[in-house]
């Protein structure tokens, strides 16, 4: 399928719209004092820290999703998302966080507790990125579960030309996996890769050798490689994103919270 007719299906046509500088940009925030981007993005990100172990870990988190637009972690701020870095190991791991006890799982999205987990020891841009794109997608009203996100998760799942193939799975994570993937150039991936692979972070049952294999193409100039219809659709979607309407915010649940929606879900299924 032809990359120009999927971006038609969608609408957005070629025009002037704002696009995202990797240049320092200056912000003026309401108090008046003047910030970098990256002290924007910083402030941000660590507003949103709702559980950390220590200032080591949450600095690290930064760091790695630093990488997103500061306008796209503005809208993940505003929708209401919370970050939690846990001991996947503790007794008292929330019930939203559960999934980092599987070995193939170092970091998840709750969209019902609307919260980003990971585990203190396997904190890296190649996780953090993308499950905090799942938290975009929502807050901007799950533009994955429409065309052309949908259509091109299909073309990639027929045509086996995709950036991996955990990225066809569905087209919410076609829509993360290849966005973040996006925001990766293949010097920075290369340099997150071997500093993973020397630590041992988000191996997540993988061998080192599998890893490496995996991410062959999970970088901007891969991705135009491997699968140019993600390639254009990712470059036009942060051309566009300022411009979606925002979805009503969701505050993050406390763990009690997401406990007794557990509760009210599970009583409903056996109501007759």
């Amino acid at each position: 399928m032809n990359v120009n007719s999927v971006i038609k299906a969608q609408g957005l046509k070629a025009q002037p719209l704002p696009q995202f500088s990797a240049s320092v940009q200056e912000t003026r925030p309401a108090d008046g004092i003047q910030l970098s981007d990256s002290g924007r993005k910083a402030s941000l990100i660590e507003a949103m820290v709702r559980v950390t172990p220590n200032e080591e870990a949450t600095a690290k988190l930064v760091e790695c999703l630093s990488l997103l637009p500061a306008e796209a972690l503005e809208r993940v701020r505003e929708y209401g998302t919370k970050f939690e870095i846990h001991d996947k190991d503790a007794d008292n791991l929330p019930y939203y966080a559960r999934l980092l006890t599987k070995p193939n799982q170092a970091g998840a999205y709750s969209p019902t507790a609307n919260v980003v987990v990971t585990d203190q020891n396997n904190i890296t841009p190649r996780i953090l990125v993308h499950e905090s794109i799942h938290a975009l997608d929502m807050a901007l009203g799950q533009p994955s579960a429409q065309k052309p996100w949908t259509v091109a998760r299909d073309v990639a799942r027929q045509s086996r030309q995709c950036i991996r193939p955990y990225a066809t799975h569905n087209s919410a994570e076609y829509f993360a996996d290849n966005l973040a993937a996006s925001l990766f150039t293949k010097e920075k991936l290369t340099s997150v890769l071997a500093q993973d692979l020397r630590t041992e972070t988000g191996l997540m049952g993988q061998s080192k050798q599998e890893l490496v294999a995996n991410h062959v193409h999970y970088h901007k100039e891969g991705q135009q490689q491997a699968d140019p219809l993600a390639a254009k659709l990712c470059q036009r979607f942060w051309e566009v994103m300022p411009q979606y309407p925002k979805a009503t915010p969701r505050p993050a649940l406390t763990p009690e919270e997401y406990k007794q929606v557990l509760v009210a879900r599970a009583q409903a299924k056996r109501q007759p």
